[in-house]
């Protein structure tokens, strides 16, 4: 174990941002329904298998947790009866298609995405390894709209240990993740134009041209508690510039979707992430087995904030929880000035969350919203 921890510690030294690269990239991590429900706010206070995309503190809890599966799906529509009953005109009248989405796409963006993980967590130790896919379009019509991909494999492996400092407890952890990351932007009317007319949808979708290439990062985090009071500070995407290549969606999908042959297309460059946050968890004793809650708050990614000249309500996350009878979890938020709510069921080794969020993409709350459903199950030991 020592020596795990001497190869994490001296590889995170190594991976330095270098120079300006050609690419760009934000971190890009799964819609969790829990944190979701809180308002985005679970990621510097991360926990279960959640640390294998949040805090890697986390990975210090004393139980340890297997995760067989964890499916999670979202969908970005605006929640309304009509919203739901256009989507579906669409999936089921050919003629009613192109209507249909460009409404949906002018009120809310149009898309969604999917992730799918195992792991172990706990005692110190986390490993696992998910895949995430998101597609998103907006515009003010179809003929306008792309549709942007992002697809990214990930393996994580990261140890954490918790010292007293001052009688307090202190969890330092990091991680390890080795990743593969896709990209590419889809004119939407040329998907659409061959829904409608006699070309296959697919083929123009296999035409297109996504950048991909392998990277490796390292996450570090903190927890530090207080009795009740919890504070944690996660710094994630500590990676080098990484060599991308261009290849058409049909190359990748013959490959597996992981491949590091292809065009040469520069090289891609990730910003680290850091979020700060704290919880307010009172123990109330005999009484938390009916009614157990936590309060949460987070600022998110100040670097970008910064660097955007964007509000400083965008970022921040707050939320509440309340665990009642043990089995059942009402939660709700708020994202960036946009409200959110939740709700979850533990039945013994299966769980499953659904939130309904809103999330805003400009540089000040309710400028440009997008709302959504995200769905999550997971068979936990």
């Amino acid at each position: 174990m020592k020596r795990i921890g001497f190869v994490l510690a001296a590889s995170i030294l190594l991976l330095a941002p270098l120079a300006a690269q050609d690419i760009p990239l934000s971190g890009f991590a799964p819609k969790d329904a829990r944190s979701l429900g809180m308002g985005g706010a679970f990621t510097a206070v991360s926990e279960g298998f959640s640390s294998l995309y949040g805090n890697p503190a986390g990975f210090a809890s004393d139980k340890g947790e297997l995760t067989i599966l964890a499916p999670t799906s979202w969908l970005y529509i605006r929640p309304t009866s009509d919203n739901i009953a256009l989507l579906r005109s669409a999936a089921a009248d050919d003629g009613a298609t192109v209507d249909a989405l460009e409404t949906l796409l002018t009120d809310n963006g149009l898309g969604g995405g999917a992730n799918l993980g195992i792991g172990y967590v706990g005692k110190g130790f986390g490993i696992g390894a998910f895949v995430t896919a998101d597609a998103y379009a907006a515009g003010d019509t179809l003929a306008g709209a792309v549709l942007d991909v992002d697809l990214q494999f990930n393996a994580v492996l990261g140890l954490a240990r918790t010292v007293k400092v001052f009688g307090l407890g202190l969890t330092l952890g990091g991680n390890l993740r080795p990743f593969y990351r896709a990209v590419g932007d889809i004119p939407l009317s040329e998907v659409v134009g061959a829904m409608m007319g006699t070309a296959d949808p697919g083929d123009v979708f296999f035409s297109k041209e996504m950048i991909s290439g392998f990277g490796l990062a390292a996450d570090l985090g903190a927890s530090l508690e207080l009795g009740a009071f919890k504070i944690g500070l996660a710094v994630r995407d500590i990676a080098p510039a990484f060599q991308a290549y261009s290849n058409t969606v049909r190359d990748l999908a013959d490959s597996g979707f992981v491949t590091s042959s292809g065009t040469p297309a520069g090289s891609f460059t990730l910003t680290p992430n850091v979020v700060l946050g704290a919880q307010f968890h009172p123990d109330l004793g005999g009484f938390s087995r009916i009614l157990d809650p936590r309060l949460l708050v987070e600022i998110q990614d100040p670097v970008a904030a910064i660097r955007d000249r964007a509000s400083f309500w965008n970022l921040v996350h707050a939320g509440a929880e309340v665990e009642a009878l043990g089995f059942l979890a009402l939660r709700a938020g708020v994202n960036k000035g946009w409200l959110s709510a939740g709700l979850g069921l533990d039945l013994l080794f299966l769980e499953i969350d659904a939130a309904v969020f809103t999330e805003e993409l400009g540089w000040r709350p309710g400028q440009r919203g997008r709302s959504g459903l995200a769905l999550q199950a997971a068979i936990r030991f």
